[in-house]
Parts: structure tokens; sequence; C-alpha cells
């Protein structure tokens, strides 16, 4: 379960809601006691960010397997109709923000796809330092 504390107090919320309400930096954890030793697998969750969850390794594999597509599209060849390249930019777009086995995950998949060009990008943070796909 996913424990939630605040820069401005020193107790260790369940909810985000909850905590949220005391104002401040927000820290989610993977555990209890993580969150009460103040151990460094946390995650920053700012006001504009989804809830954090729990991730299997089926979901990290799933996002692998997404990643690894969306850098096979030739960038020189998008779609020609509009819908087809907003699909894809649509087809391509994932999140990662939560914990899985205690590390703290926080990766995006951005496609862009005009006329002319395709841009993909990845970043991925494990433990609040940027890390490759081979570190899922």
């Amino acid at each position: 379960m996913i424990h939630y504390c605040s820069s401005t107090s020193t107790k260790v919320f369940r909810s985000l809601k909850a905590a949220r309400k005391t104002g401040g930096e927000i820290h989610a954890f993977a555990s209890r006691k993580d969150a009460v030793s103040q151990a460094s697998n946390c995650i920053q969750v700012k006001s504009g960010d989804d809830t954090p969850q729990l991730y299997s390794r089926v979901e990290l594999d799933s996002f692998i397997e997404c990643h690894e597509i969306a850098k096979g599209i030739n960038p020189q060849y998008p779609p020609s109709s509009a819908s087809g390249r907003r699909y894809l930019e649509s087809k391509h777009e994932h999140k990662l923000f939560g914990f899985n086995e205690g590390r703290a995950i926080d990766a995006e998949q951005c496609m862009s796809v005009s006329a002319r060009w395709v841009s993909y990008r990845c970043p991925i943070f494990i433990n609040g330092r940027k890390r490759t796909i081979r570190s899922l």
C-alpha cells in the first residue's frame, strides 16, 4: 500500500487527498516503513500528477514492449492523414508513475507526429535518477 508524507507535517498518510490538505511538497512511498524512515526511494507528487500505483512485472514488460515498437518507427515517414498522425501519437503515449518491488518509477513515453517528422522520447527516472529502458 502506498503511503504519503507532506513537508509541512510529520504524519504519514494513506490517502493522497488527506496529504494534500496539509499543503507543501508531498512524497509517495512504497510502504509505511519507507515513509516513516523517509527513504530515498520516493516519488514527489505534484498537483497535476496522477496517483502513484503499484506496478507488476507484466505491466513493466508491456511498457518495454511498447517502447521497442515506438523506437522502430521510421521518423522520416509519418502517416499522411491527420487522423493517422493523431492515432499514432495516442497509441504511443504511456506513463508509469508508481512503485515496483520498492523502486520508485516515473517513466513516460511521448510521441509527437507532424506532417514531416516523427519524434519520440522516453524519459525514465528510477528512485529519482535518470535511467535507461534496460533498468526497468
